[in-house]
């Protein structure tokens, strides 16, 4: 019975277990959309103001150009008035004097002398010389409107409209990683001919190469071709896209500095985080960097490069990767050698961890690797070069499984990187790299 209650009770705590950590997963989805939800409503305000603006801009537009075709009606008033008089007041006094000599003219005629025919003849002969009848004038022409045609693409163009972002999805969509159906697009190896540290993907076609030693970056495309080549006075360790499609590099050498690829082709320093060093960078939705720096403390850059904030992580953070949510996930260990692998979600609490337990039922001691990638579903891929493997973590709380090994022709693969094909791109310690598709 004693044995029952024990093993009844095991099964309680495996079970409350469970519920809490279901209750984790509700409360968390409903923090995230409670917080999707703020941000849309904050978003479309922000909108709505915009629209508003546009709206009395608009207004205001309309109204100018009315007022101007209302003000030059006016004015075409104002002079049909000015004319119209002066041509009245020509013809008003013609036909006052016109009268008086037609009365003139009536009144003589009753009393006729033998003199007077002759006299009224001059007379009237002499003004009606003055008086040109046969003189034309030019009468003002009506103005008329021609209404304007409402055009509701121009309307709508001014106004502006609403775009919904989308995921954008090249050519790839979710589903079983299996070793078995990974197949080559490419493989290829750097004109240097050495270790490849980092590789990060640009677009689906091309990436930017570090290699080991190397004062420079080179541009490859997936058949090897060099596109571009960037000298450096410095050696590189590191390469990361952020969000704004600039590239930030990391030092060999225990070095602070971490600098900046801009669109413009200009290296610049985006940021000295002294004392401490910079060793990998991540960037997550919101444009944050994410730098570790070999110790147990995470440094969180603005845009501007300047440390917002500190996550003390209680181990040395070696390779990192920003994952979507606001979780990220970091290796630990010392140089080369990572010992576990964590996923963390945005308030620090532990999702996942992973100790090198693998889904066959065999534990790794170590992994060696320069740097870790992630594809646009969250899954890590964690090269090793000890094992000449590639494994593949979900985070879903099974094993990770290996994806690629030395049957694909992959032999101590060091970096990694997924593209927007959802392509990986494996830096090998000779200077091969692989372009897989899985």
């Amino acid at each position: 019975m004693k044995d029952e209650i024990d093993s009844r009770k095991h099964y309680l705590f495996d079970q409350l277990k469970t519920l809490r950590s279901m209750f984790d997963h509700f409360n968390e989805n409903l923090s995230k959309r409670h917080e999707v939800s703020k941000s849309f409503k904050e978003i479309a305000e922000v909108i709505r103001i915009d629209v508003e603006n546009q709206r009395l801009k608009l207004k205001a537009e309309v109204d100018s150009l009315t007022e101007s075709v209302l003000t030059e009606l006016s004015s075409l008033v104002a002079e049909e008035e000015k004319s119209h008089n002066q041509d009245c007041q020509i013809d008003e006094r013609n036909v006052i004097e016109i009268k008086k000599l037609i009365t003139d003219v009536e009144q003589e005629a009753k009393k006729l002398t033998c003199e007077t025919p002759f006299e009224l003849t001059g007379k009237q002969r002499t003004a009606t010389l003055l008086y040109d009848v046969a003189a034309k004038r030019v009468l003002p022409r009506p103005p008329h409107l021609v209404s304007g045609q409402l055009n509701l693409n121009h309307l709508k163009t001014m106004i502006g409209y609403l775009v919904i972002d989308k995921l954008e999805v090249l050519g790839y969509e979710k589903k079983e990683i299996d070793n078995h159906h990974v197949q080559h697009i490419s493989r290829f190896r750097v004109p240097q001919k050495r270790q490849v540290n980092s590789i990060c993907a640009i677009d689906e076609s091309h990436a930017w190469v570090l290699v080991h030693g190397s004062e420079g970056l080179i541009q490859l495309n997936k058949q090897g071709k060099v596109t571009d080549t960037i000298p450096l006075d410095f050696k590189p360790w590191c390469l990361t896209l952020a969000s704004n499609s600039e590239l930030l590099i990391t030092c060999q050498g225990d070095s602070p500095m971490i600098y900046k690829l801009s669109n413009d082709r200009q290296v610049t320093v985006f940021a000295d985080i002294s004392p401490m060093q910079a060793w990998d960078t991540g960037v997550d939705e919101s444009g944050e960097i994410f730098v570790s720096t070999r110790t147990q403390t995470i440094l969180v850059l603005n845009s501007f490069g300047n440390i917002v904030r500190q996550i003390n992580c209680g181990q040395n953070v070696l390779s990192i990767v920003c994952l979507t949510g606001g979780m990220f996930a970091f290796a630990t260990g010392r140089p080369y050698n990572c010992k576990e692998l964590f996923i963390i979600d945005k308030r620090g609490q532990i999702l996942y961890k992973w100790g090198g337990e693998l889904d066959n039922g065999t534990t790794l001691s170590k992994i060696g690797q320069c740097n870790i990638a992630r594809d646009m579903y969250d899954r890590v891929f964690v090269p090793d070069f000890n094992t000449k493997q590639v494994y593949v973590i979900t985070g879903e709380g099974r094993n990770p499984r290996c994806l690629l090994d030395k049957n694909h022709g992959v032999i101590r693969a060091l970096a990694v990187c997924v593209d927007k094909c959802g392509h990986v791109w494996l830096g090998c310690s000779d200077g091969r790299v692989h372009v897989m598709q899985l």
